[in-house]
């Protein structure tokens, strides 16, 4: 059987600042066959991440040849057609996301191939039938898995005493009471296209009704109350034509889920009164998490946790108010107490630098478990 990738004594060196550089990839020799599954398996740094760069072009072998096909990676003629034939998901889906609904991102890689629209719009329509996602087309990506999943949680906590959310732990002695919501809203602003040079005054701009609606959702922002990051504005058609549509994608935080209610009245507001003649603007929001607030039961779930954690001899538990999102808030909207963030300790979530402490997996196990036997008789 032929290959479709063959690997020959590959090696990759990652340069550095000292010049002395850092071997990734060491003589490696593989082949791979059409309908064969192959896993590559080492710990953390052993160059698994390197070596399928390598595979697809994005990386070059410093020594040795990677060959997909009948074209060689370092054939700069030939890149798109090894890109084209093998695809990479990395590791973290952040870096991956370039849209900011899931029909666009899917439509990506066809615009970048120069695809026709109508083609792109068939192959986008098929692509998402055949997963079952054609009712999340117009839907944040990001907020997907942890909404959908958090809906399916609360239904199945609904008639629990209490739920302990085992997500990752802090270093110290700390746990989550209360969390900030999120959403992602995407506000679409329509103008008149014209001439900027012959009729600019049959024109009516909606990237100047877009920026006059960024600067008065921006200055409603309180460090201490809802939070709107307007993080990605596209609009227009050229430097010489009037532009007829914009679109704002705009980011919000909101400590209460009435402070959610009320942010959504302000931005009607806005999209009313702001427009100048002849726009319009109104909002779709794409994606929400609710605000993780304390239920009737969550003082007295807390304080059971800290007398475990005294008894234990680990000391007082600290309770905070955490910025970021979690499927423990739509568990806390059916009204069920829930302690968040009881896992493994550890640091700097989401970057290069992320990592857990194992010493800290057998005292957080010891607190739940004591938690949990001191539940009253007709609770537990």
């Amino acid at each position: 059987m032929t290959d479709i990738i063959r690997v020959q004594d590959a090696w990759y060196e990652y340069e550095r600042a000292d010049d002395e550089g850092e071997l990734a990839v060491r003589g490696v020799s593989l082949s791979v066959r059409k309908g064969e599954w192959l896993s590559i398996i080492g710990r953390n740094g052993s160059g698994k991440s390197t070596l399928i760069k390598l595979l697809n072009g994005l990386f070059l072998p410093t020594r040795g040849s990677v060959t997909v096909g009948s074209y060689d990676t370092r054939d700069e003629e030939h890149i798109w057609d090894v890109r084209q034939r093998v695809g990479m998901i990395f590791q973290n889906p952040d870096n991956q996301i370039v849209a900011t609904i899931v029909e666009e991102d899917v439509a990506f890689g066809l615009e970048n191939l120069g695809v026709n629209p109508q083609e792109i719009r068939e192959r986008v329509d098929a692509a998402l039938r055949a997963v079952g996602m054609q009712e999340y087309a117009a839907s944040a990506p990001h907020m997907l898995s942890g909404g959908l999943g958090g809906q399916l949680m609360a239904q199945a906590c609904a008639d629990c005493a209490a739920v302990f959310n085992c997500e990752s732990g802090s270093e110290s002695n700390e746990i989550v009471t209360e969390r900030k919501g999120g959403a992602v809203i995407r506000i679409t602003v329509k103008g008149i296209a014209a001439h900027a040079g012959r009729n600019p005054e049959r024109g009516a701009s909606a990237v100047r009704t877009a920026a006059r609606l960024v600067e008065a959702i921006e200055s409603l922002s309180s460090p201490d109350g809802v939070l709107f990051n307007c993080g990605r504005i596209e609009g227009g058609t050229g430097a010489n034509i009037i532009p007829d549509s914009c679109t704002i994608t705009l980011g919000l935080r909101h400590r209460t889920n009435a402070d959610y209610e009320k942010a959504l009245q302000t931005l009607e507001a806005l999209c009313t009164e702001t427009p100048l003649p002849g726009t319009s603007a109104d909002f779709t929001v794409l994606g929400r998490y609710p605000a993780m607030e304390k239920t009737p039961g969550t003082d007295a779930l807390a304080a059971l946790y800290d007398e475990a954690s005294r008894r234990l001899g680990f000391g007082k538990v600290s309770f905070l108010f955490a910025g970021g999102c979690s499927d423990s808030a739509f568990v806390t909207q059916t009204g069920v107490p829930t302690l968040c963030a009881l896992g493994i300790g550890g640091a700097n979530a989401h970057t290069k630098d992320e990592y857990a402490l194992l010493s800290t997996m057998l005292p957080q196990c010891r607190k739940l478990v004591t938690t949990i036997l001191s539940l009253p008789d007709d609770k537990a």
